[in-house]
């Protein structure tokens, strides 16, 4: 195994946890961007929340495709809600077959980010695998630009932009725009984005100013393919999880689509899990994680700590059955790790 590259899965998916609401309604003025566009970046913090957004307790992806072409397309239509609101999801993961002299305990986590942007998962699918994954981010605000890494300039679609790695995995990110303000992070992002049109993307601005803009794509280069597509992430974050053995698996579910987070690690293939479009690492990874979505509102993690391969993984995650909330707590009596005075009144 791999060992520096299984701490880094480990480190980025135990650090950070977010979920993402759908998106609201959809605005009426657009702005396409292009060359008119200048001036301040975003912190990788903020990006790292956004695509690598798991607490020890895993992620989910949404996917409603059965061949390659599939994955541009969302499996539902968003429903507008408030950004501020908690979302929860509405399916709670039961393990009724856990594995020989491991045990089940359960926790359940709320918290608050203090800003809210836009991403969505960029990439090339050709045969069921994942490469050259970009996630592409847009919010209303500002941020300092990094202090620590060495940074470099470049243009993106005409206006000015700044480039760096990330010291942690070494992910490029790149940063541009005046208001909105962009984000594009991966492997390579500059080979997604010198190639881009002027009408590639355009954004729209978030109604009333309690959403972050809104971003819709079209005319990418060739071969690639809107995989996760455009969703408002951030505000409150919500996560419950099945904890298998001392260090095992957690089992966790959400309401974000987290296959940008998996993406950045790894080329992906795509797979199945109970009769749901998954993803996984290809087989020689040193992780066999697994996402899944298996309603509107809920996307499962599979995390596997414990060096278990892709057969067990698939396993395992078929064995795994769902039950609303109240059922959940019931019968599992979650550890709690909620902030209430850091979260807002629901529908505020």
């Amino acid at each position: 195994m791999n060992t520096d590259l299984n701490q880094h899965v480990k480190s980025i998916f135990d650090d950070i946890v977010a979920t993402t609401p759908p998106v609201g309604p959809t605005p009426t003025e657009e702005i396409v961007i292009g060359a008119d566009n200048h001036g301040a970046r975003s912190p990788w913090t903020i990006a790292a929340a956004a695509a690598i957004a798991i607490a020890g307790v895993g992620g989910a992806l949404t996917l409603a495709h059965r061949s390659d072409q599939r994955a541009a397309t969302p499996a539902s239509q968003p429903s507008s809600r408030p950004v501020a609101s908690i979302l929860e999801p509405t399916s709670y993961p039961v393990l009724d077959e856990v594995p020989a002299g491991l045990t089940v305990s359960a926790a359940y986590s709320q918290s608050k980010q203090d800003s809210v942007w836009t991403e969505a998962l960029i990439g090339r699918l050709v045969g069921g695998t994942l490469t050259d994954a970009v996630v592409v981010m847009v919010q209303a605000e500002p941020s300092p630009e990094p202090t620590t890494q060495a940074r470099t300039q470049t243009e993106v679609l005409g206006a000015p932009a700044t480039v760096y790695t990330e010291p942690t995995g070494g992910t490029t990110v790149v940063q541009w725009g005046s208001g909105p303000y962009f984000i594009a992070h991966g492997s390579n992002p500059l080979a997604f984005l010198s190639r881009l049109a002027p009408d590639s993307f355009a954004t729209s601005p978030g109604a009333n100013g309690s959403q972050p803009p809104t971003i819709t794509f079209s005319n990418l280069p060739a071969g690639f393919a809107v995989i996760a597509p455009p969703a408002t992430v951030g505000r409150v974050i919500s996560t419950a999880t099945l904890q298998v053995g001392s260090d095992n698996f957690d089992i966790s579910v959400g309401t974000r689509n987290w296959v940008a987070a998996m993406a950045e690690i790894g080329p992906l293939r795509s797979i199945e899990v109970g009769g749901h479009a998954a993803w996984t690492f290809l087989s020689s990874f040193p992780t066999q994680d697994i996402t899944w979505q298996i309603d509107a509102n809920t996307y499962v993690y599979l995390k596997v700590n414990d060096g278990t391969d892709a057969i067990g993984a698939l396993a395992l995650a078929n064995k795994v059955t769902f039950i609303d909330r109240s059922d959940w707590e019931t019968r599992y009596q979650p550890r709690s790790a909620e902030t209430p005075d850091s979260i807002p009144p629901s529908g505020s």
